[in-house]
């Protein structure tokens, strides 16, 4: 739930990698589904952030997205390096074939903690303080619509004081 220091530290990991042109997000993430995660990953990085991506290009040290927001379709350039977040139409995944997913279970897992990426995480701005299960939805009503349908619905309504 704490962005910031999430972002601190993925920014840290990425730099430890070494010289990295493209980092590419999703659009939201286990950030509560707040979306802040990718621009505060790009402020850390210290990089352009070309978000809500639904299709990208990188054409020498340039990338360019195209966005759809609304009914508004966007066209974004910024030169390399960048971060860019892209939403699920942003491709077609492809689906790796059996000897590639036993071969990725062989591969190496680096791990490392905050002072082996020189960082120093203090208490969460944000902590959980408390869960519970939500509680099971009831049944709906559904009617079939003789005409009567929207009487019914405005009555309804009134009646549990939603309007």
């Amino acid at each position: 739930a704490d962005v910031v220091t999430t972002a601190r530290v993925l920014a840290a990991a990425i730099e430890r990698i070494g010289e990295v042109d493209l980092v590419v997000t999703g659009m939201a993430s286990l950030d509560s589904m707040t979306s802040m995660l990718p621009g505060a990953l790009a402020a850390a990085l210290h990089r352009p952030a070309l978000t809500l991506a639904n299709h990208l290009e990188v054409d020498g040290g340039v990338v360019t997205v195209t966005r759809t927001v609304g009914t508004v379709r966007e066209v974004l350039s910024a030169a390399l390096p960048a971060l860019v977040s892209v939403t699920d139409q942003a491709n077609e995944p492809r689906y790796p074939n059996f000897a590639a997913m036993r071969a990725a279970k062989k591969k190496p897992i680096d791990f490392w903690d905050a002072s082996e990426l020189g960082l120093q995480i203090a208490e969460p701005a944000v902590a959980v303080v408390d869960d519970e299960a939500r509680p099971a939805r009831e049944a709906g009503i559904i009617r079939t619509d003789a005409g009567e349908a929207g009487r019914e619905l405005a009555a309804w309504l009134v009646e549990n004081k939603l309007v």
